[in-house]
């Protein structure tokens, strides 16, 4: 668009540039006429006539092509200004497919609105490798979607930073749904959805399961070791509650100490005492 506009300004240039050049040639031409010696066919009234008629049509054009200019450079200040408009309530809606926490073979699907404005009437379209629709007919990976109700039945709206996230399907289950290699399947998602104006926009995720192949983890992640000994503590709690384990709490502090050792202390002098005296 730039280099168009920039085409439009230099053909203006050019035939402003030709004007002022042809009439500054005609004026010329006419003062060089008139200053060489023999018969002048122009009379000093009509040459001067010649030149304020030459020069009114020049400033005609010059003014038309202004005129011109000036509504141009308005529109394209106009289309600029509502292009920012609408930018600044334009949202941007993505999906993606990831590990849960809970293990490797669990995936969790996310949609989520990373644009500028609210996304409104999000739907769906599920698509096969040939860009024919997908069915769980044809394609049964659809169904573990299908099941979520914002992919079938869409969802009306998410606000700016918002997102949607569950759990989709399993690797260890996988198989035994769809009946095929779980790496085999192949899903185009198409995903449209609308501004606050209703302006229509589209996105799409390709979902190709032969990018999972292969994958694994060797350890726990810092979040999932801290989930575990947090699980752990709460079972310790849970249990205590119960008459099979109890926890050993120490709640005395230094003054209860001192007492609980003046008393230790008092009952060993009197034993010991009543052993070198057993009579008393």
């Amino acid at each position: 668009m730039n280099n168009l506009i920039g085409s439009k300004r230099s053909s203006i240039f050019l035939m402003v540039f030709a004007l002022s050049s042809t009439a500054i040639a005609f004026v010329f031409g006419v003062f060089i006429g008139n200053t060489i010696p023999g018969p002048n066919i122009f009379s000093q009234d009509t040459l001067s006539s010649w030149v304020t008629a030459a020069a009114t049509v020049v400033i005609t054009l010059l003014t038309f092509i202004l005129a011109i200019e000036t509504w141009r450079l308005r529109a394209e200040q106009t289309t600029q200004i509502k292009n920012l408009q609408r930018e600044s309530i334009q949202p941007s809606v993505s999906l993606s497919l990831n590990h849960s926490p809970a293990g490797i073979h669990f995936m969790d699907v996310k949609v989520a609105n990373t644009g500028k404005g609210i996304a409104k009437n999000i739907r769906f379209l599920f698509r096969c490798r040939d860009g024919s629709l997908a069915t769980e007919a044809t394609a049964p990976i659809v169904k573990p979607f299908k099941e979520l109700a914002m992919f079938e039945y869409g969802i009306e709206s998410l606000g700016i930073g918002q997102e949607l996230s569950s759990f989709v399907f399993s690797f260890l289950d996988l198989e035994s749904e769809i009946g095929q290699d779980v790496f085999s399947p192949y899903l185009d998602i198409l995903i449209s959805y609308e501004d606050v104006e209703k302006h229509p926009y589209t996105n799409s995720f390709v979902v190709d399961f032969i990018q999972f192949k292969g994958i694994s983890k060797l350890a726990d992640s810092p979040a999932e070791n801290i989930s575990k000994e947090i699980k752990k503590l709460r079972q310790t709690f849970e249990n205590s509650n119960s008459s099979v384990r109890r926890l050993n709490i120490n709640v005395y502090d230094s003054e209860d100490r001192k007492i609980e050792i003046e008393k230790q202390e008092s009952r060993l002098a009197e034993i010991k005492r009543k052993r070198e005296n057993p009579t008393q």
